[in-house]
């Protein structure tokens, strides 16, 4: 069955995304899995977030405290990934995406130790991150995000044979836009597994669901598992 992943958590149901109040929206429609990013700060403190800054200061120039107090003036709490991850054990599973490098080993020894290897998978656009996961724990599933040179400017991945390859990944994730570009059958074609973001229109989740792609990771979690069900009885 295909797995639904809640981006950043129930994204779509709250204000902000990659929060507390975002996970637990998922766990309340039903969502077992979570996706989430990975972000270093200046004084080594990994948090979950997005972005490279947070109101207009560079993560990499900041320490966790800073960092929160800039959060609480934007509106939210910006969770540890450590903190996180211990709060949701038994709960979620995690889709773990990577935004910097350099931090690999330590929240592999952390996510392992805190879940266990079998909740949780790791992912990143970045072919060299998910090279050196897979070289660090290869009983964990590494996926290599895919996107179009539109979304991201210069990441042709509509042939990412040559990257996939490159980086030792176990699945591919492409922008849901790739699967209709007819990427996810040359992937199955060579055995990679296909997860599938970000999907929030319903008729584009109801596509997915039909040709059968592994995993779709979306804002609303909650369209898509009602969909999911509808599908499995009609």
């Amino acid at each position: 069955m295909t797995k639904i992943i809640a981006h950043r958590g129930a994204s779509g149901l709250v204000p902000f995304g990659n929060t507390y109040e975002a996970f637990d929206a998922a766990v309340a429609v039903g969502c077992s899995w979570v996706e989430i990013d990975i972000r270093r700060l200046g004084d080594g403190e990994l948090v979950v977030f997005h972005d490279a800054a947070i109101g207009g200061h560079p993560l990499s120039s900041i320490n966790i405290s800073q960092a929160r107090d800039v959060a609480q003036q934007l509106g939210f709490h910006l969770p540890r990934l450590g903190s996180t991850l211990e709060r949701y054990r038994g709960r979620l599973k995690f889709d773990l995406e990577f935004k910097d490098p350099d931090c690999e080993s330590e929240v592999i020894t952390l996510a392992s130790a805190t879940l266990g290897e079998e909740a949780f998978v790791c992912t990143s656009f970045d072919e060299q991150i998910v090279h050196n996961l897979q070289q660090i724990a290869p009983s964990v599933p590494g996926g290599l995000l895919l996107s179009t040179q539109r979304d991201h400017p210069g990441v042709p991945d509509i042939f990412p044979m040559r990257r996939a390859r490159q980086s030792s990944c176990t699945f591919v994730a492409p922008y849901h836009s790739l699967v209709e570009a007819g990427i996810m059958r040359r992937m199955k074609r060579l055995g990679y597994p296909v997860w599938v973001w970000t999907v929030n229109e319903p008729k584009r989740m109801a596509r997915m669901l039909k040709l059968g792609v592994d995993a779709i990771i979306t804002d609303r979690p909650d369209l898509a598992l009602a969909l999911q069900e509808r599908l499995a009885v009609s």
